[in-house]
């Protein structure tokens, strides 16, 4: 298992009920993306962007 499949199903989630932390927002999947990456921060309840649009990881 690749990290590049990892980023695909990341990306491209196979359950079509499949909802990040029940939001669709795209800067909050873009945030959770940049917090597993940079700081391998995977619990997807502890990033998210708050109002003024910062990630917070």
């Amino acid at each position: 298992y690749s990290w590049a499949q990892f980023w695909h199903d990341l990306w491209n989630p196979k359950e079509e009920e499949f909802v990040w932390n029940l939001s669709k927002d795209p800067c909050d999947r873009n945030c959770r993306g940049a917090c597993i990456e940079k700081f391998g921060n995977s619990n997807y309840y502890m990033s998210f962007c708050n109002d003024d649009g910062w990630c917070i990881c």
